[in-house]
């Protein structure tokens, strides 16, 4: 006699209102009653330390605020130029500008570019941080940040102009949400995020199942044209006619994207099998 309590593919089946059951049949939305959103105290600490960063270098003193600006902001130049002309217009030595790779995710050109960015942080950032701890999301949003980084300087080879925000890190953390927050079943694109702890356990999707899931297309499609269009037009920022460095967003998109699966501690990707139905 066939067990009621297993299901075709072997797997313990689990009450209707158990959030296991999330990655098999789409997200169920929990009985008890729960908060819209659970935001992890890491990214409250990170949008804390941005926040407090830009009250300095916006309202503190104009020769420290200015310093701290130089010191921060990744300038293509400062790595592409001579030693001399690197001497002559920026602070410190030469090998200290390859640091601003990292240390321009730290600042950013107004309020509400650091209320965006902050924004999606928090939607993307919960159910990754959940996932893969603390110290694991820091590495993920610091290679972003570098990768974003890197993108620009070989784009802009010896430009003058100054690259500040946080932006290729979050987009980094976007794109490592791809690879399990969108499951074909869920009902809506973003229901998922409102339960992080359940999302965050789902296994990884493989990349022959991502091409084929609409969801995660149209999402990566819209965070591509979103970034190219909006790149195209002037925004208000550090400096007037300052426009968005897209080609940066995308580069610490698809390195989110690749570098996920090497980050995440959790269990392989979900085996794919001809009973599953998406």
């Amino acid at each position: 006699m066939k067990d009621p309590y297993r299901p075709d593919d072997g797997q313990p089946e689990r009450p209707d209102n158990d959030p296991e059951n999330g990655h098999r049949r789409g997200l169920q939305r929990p009985k008890q009653h729960e908060p819209a959103f659970n935001v992890p105290s890491l990214l409250l600490i990170i949008v804390g330390v941005l926040a407090a960063i830009h009250l300095f270098v916006t309202m503190g003193p104009d020769e420290q605020a200015a310093s701290l600006f130089l010191n921060m902001a990744f300038f293509p130049a400062r790595l592409t130029t001579s030693p001399e002309v690197q001497a002559a217009f920026f602070y410190g030595p030469q090998w200290f500008g390859f640091g601003t790779l990292l240390t321009y995710g730290l600042l950013h050109g107004d309020w509400l570019h650091l209320g965006v960015n902050a924004l999606w942080l928090i939607t993307f950032g919960a159910p990754v941080v959940r996932r893969l701890g603390d110290a694991r999301f820091v590495l993920l949003l610091a290679v972003g940040v570098l990768v974003g980084g890197l993108t620009h300087l070989v784009i802009f080879w010896g430009s003058v102009s100054p690259l500040v925000g946080i932006s290729a890190g979050v987009s980094a953390i976007m794109g490592g949400a791809l690879r399990f927050v969108f499951d074909p079943r869920d009902r809506g694109m973003f229901i998922a995020l409102r339960y992080p702890e359940i999302v965050g356990r789902r296994p990884l999707q493989p990349l022959r199942d991502l091409w084929s899931n609409p969801t995660v297309l149209m999402f990566a499609g819209m965070v591509i044209a979103t970034n190219v269009v909006f790149g195209a037009v002037s925004m208000p920022g550090v400096a007037d006619g300052s426009s968005i460095a897209w080609q940066a967003h995308i580069g610490g998109f698809v390195a989110g994207f690749l570098a996920f699966p090497s980050i995440d501690p959790a269990a392989p990707s979900a085996p794919r099998s001809s009973g599953d139905r998406q």
